[in-house]
């Protein structure tokens, strides 16, 4: 597994996440475990829940980027997911 708390010599096998941003490779946990994806994942859930430009007016841009990245990748499961049900 492709850990990145490992080094790259340690590697071993190879997964698929079925994950389509890049992060093929990787170990899922790790990844999700990283400050930025964290922070990330609180800024959607936030601006998911109508409440993030309300508490935080002045946000910087990396962070609403961020928010809008996480509504991309979550809309995108989404429609995976109905798309499976529909056949």
């Amino acid at each position: 597994m492709h850990c990145g708390d490992l080094s790259a010599s340690e590697w071993t096998g190879q997964i698929d996440t079925g994950l389509p941003y890049g992060t093929e490779g990787y170990c899922p946990g790790w990844l999700v475990e990283q400050p930025a994806v964290r922070d990330g994942y609180r800024a959607w859930k936030a601006r998911e829940d109508r409440c993030l430009e309300l508490y935080f007016p002045d946000l910087p841009a990396n962070v609403l980027a961020a928010a809008d990245l996480a509504t991309q990748a979550v809309t995108a499961y989404r429609n995976e997911e109905i798309s499976k049900v529909k056949g």
